[in-house]
């Protein structure tokens, strides 16, 4: 059965339909003559005019031919890019993130990639990165002997390894990493911008007493947060302290531990930004825990947008990251590494983040 394409909405549609039928033409799928126009806008769900875009630049290519009257037909000496080796992509995911290939917000980046490149005929290898296995030589020497044709990596990473892969003609596509090299390619979130929009918000609402709980110190994206909270209480001349502050980690467990040290310290405040949706979670379970209403006496905010976050109660408010996006700019690196499409995309991509106000938050009470 033909599966829907994922479209990426940064790109023209036409290209990418052109695209796809290139790629079924190089696996033989039409024997010679291709559906009409209007079968195949009516199989993509677009427009007929979109298919006549992508047909049109295939005949300037000389891969396809018109027959007046007769359709449209595939040259036989159409000159179809020829690929070397295997078709094999690394996924590799730091064992850091708990639930790894499931974790609900690398789940959706993924899937994403995985249905893209599916329509180039690329396999996704999966691979679960430790600590011990990035310096490990067995493992190093398996990846070389792998053939893979290009490497993504999702979560933080030794620059060690990453180097390792340059070596072996693998420029890997970092996302959500914690290196910020500018010889390296990186699609990451604007962690600061999006934190101190958060921040901004609780403040609009009228809350000045604003809890941080955030991860570990270690990890690039938690601090890039923490410093975005921190510039927004700054430009509105709210005075930081240290004691709202308490950094345990990204997961609900850590979420759960650090509102309890929050409570127990038994400072006053009456909203709290959560560095991730997963840390919201735990931090609401601890809020209840100890017999307090959300939002009533304390706004509980997150950020990530994950799928659960618009189905508990009270609904979440998250700054929501296109995770869809990142997914389509990661295989628009591969793609353009592999030739496969020709672009020049800035090696370090930004995502910008969205203000989601829902239930969670509200002004504070007098």
């Amino acid at each position: 059965m033909y599966k829907e394409p994922v479209w990426d909405n940064d790109r023209p549609l036409y290209e990418q339909i052109y695209e796809i039928l290139l790629n079924e033409i190089r696996k033989k799928n039409f024997k010679d003559r291709l559906p009409t126009e209007r079968e195949l806008a009516e199989r993509f769900q677009v427009s007929v005019i979109t298919v006549k875009q992508a047909i049109s630049k295939l005949v300037h290519d000389k891969i396809l031919y018109r027959r007046p009257r007769k359709g449209t037909f595939i040259s036989k000496n159409a000159k179809l890019p020829y690929r070397k080796g295997t078709d094999d992509i690394c996924f590799a995911i730091n064992s850091d993130i708990k639930a790894g290939l499931y974790d609900p917000y690398y789940y959706k980046i993924l899937e994403t990639i995985e249905k893209r490149l599916n329509e180039y005929s690329y396999h996704i290898v999966f691979s679960l990165l430790e600590e011990g296995t990035m310096q490990d030589s067995s493992m190093l020497d398996r990846i070389k002997q792998s053939g893979f044709r290009a490497f993504l990596i999702a979560g933080d990473v030794k620059r060690e390894f990453v180097d390792f892969l340059k070596s072996n003609k693998l420029d890997p596509i970092l996302i959500e990493s914690n290196l910020r090299d500018e010889d390296l390619n990186i699609i990451t979130v604007e962690n600061e911008t999006g934190a101190y929009e958060m921040t901004s918000f609780l403040i609009r609402q009228g809350h000045k007493k604003i809890a941080y709980l955030g991860g570990r110190t270690v990890e690039t994206s938690s601090n890039e947060r923490f410093e975005g909270y921190k510039k927004a209480l700054e430009d509105n001349k709210i005075t930081f302290n240290p004691e709202l502050v308490v950094f345990k980690g990204l997961h609900i467990d850590n979420g759960f531990e650090g509102m309890k040290e929050l409570l127990n310290r038994k400072v006053d405040f009456t909203a709290v930004f959560c560095v991730t949706d997963n840390v919201a979670l735990g931090a609401m379970n601890a809020i209840k825990a100890a017999g307090f209403e959300i939002p009533d006496n304390i706004s509980v905010t997150g950020f990530d947008d994950i799928d659960i976050t618009s189905h508990i109660v009270p609904k979440l408010t998250t700054m929501r990251i296109d995770r869809t996006r990142m997914g389509n700019l990661a295989v628009r690196k591969l793609l353009e590494q592999l030739g496969e499409i020709k672009e020049e995309l800035p090696r370090k991509i930004l995502v910008k983040p969205e203000l989601i106000v829902r239930d969670s938050s509200i002004p504070p009470k007098k």
